[in-house]
C-alpha cells in the first residue's frame, strides 16, 4: 500500500486527494502528525520523514501498538530530552486477518 500527501488538517481552498485503499493482511496503516517527523534533537536536526518509514519497516511484523510504541521510542530517542513544541499525534492499523477491506 503506498501514498503519501496531507490526509488530514486544515487548510483553506486545499485540494484534497480522494483514494481507495484496500488494506490485505498484515498492511500497515501510520497516520502521524507533523510533530513526528519534525521532532527536533539539540542540534535542531528533524526526525524527518525517511527515519519514520524506516522504524515502521523494521517493526512490520509486530502489532500496531508495538509499531506505535516503535515509533514514540524513536522519537523520544531522537529528541534526547529536548522539548517538542508541536503535538505528537500517531495512529497505526494493521490488518490482522486474512481477507480484504476497503477504505474509502
Amino acid at each position: 500500500m503506498k501514498g503519501r500527501g496531507i490526509v488530514l488538517g486544515v487548510v483553506e481552498d486545499f485540494q484534497y486527494e480522494q483514494a481507495l485503499v484496500t488494506m490485505k493482511k498484515d498492511d500497515v496503516l501510520v497516520i502521524f502528525s507533523d510533530g513526528i517527523s519534525e521532532a527536533v534533537n539539540a542540534l535542531d536536526e528533524e526526525l524527518g520523514e525517511e527515519n519514520l518509514i524506516r522504524v515502521v519497516q523494521s517493526h512490520r511484523t509486530s502489532s500496531a501498538a508495538q509499531i506505535q510504541a516503535a515509533v514514540l521510542d524513536a522519537v523520544r530517542h531522537h529528541a534526547s530530552g529536548v522539548a517538542q513544541y508541536d503535538d505528537i499525534t500517531i495512529v497505526v492499523v494493521k490488518r490482522m486477518e486474512a481477507g480484504v477491506v476497503t477504505l474509502r
